[in-house]
């Protein structure tokens, strides 16, 4: 059983978690292009909020217990400083990748 407040609900595809994990090492180097990276599922996103930090939204399933889950997407969230440590879960996305691969698009 999962701890209060832990989601065990899937909400990235892992085209998105490739996604993620390209997005989080180009903040860390400083050049990515875009500020916020987004998904399908609106239950997390990700915003360079300034050039020390990024902000990861909750949303629906995402959200804690204690949150008011009539408010606007993203209300709830957190942020965290922008350094090596994005590096760190890049990779550590990219190891997930791999015990989940991406599909070939088959056309």
């Amino acid at each position: 059983m999962a701890d209060r407040g832990a989601s065990v609900t899937p909400c990235l595809t892992t085209f998105e978690l490739q996604r993620l994990a390209d997005w989080l090492d180009q903040v860390a180097a400083g050049t990515a292009e875009q500020n916020f990276c987004g998904f399908t599922e609106p239950n997390l996103d990700f915003e360079r909020v300034s050039d020390t930090s990024i902000r990861i939204g909750l949303s629906l399933e995402a959200l804690p217990p204690w949150a008011n889950r009539d408010g606007d997407l993203g209300d709830v969230g957190f942020e965290v400083s922008i350094g090596s440590q994005l590096n760190v879960a890049a990779t550590s996305l990219r190891w997930f990748l791999g015990q989940f691969p991406v599909r070939a698009t088959g056309r």
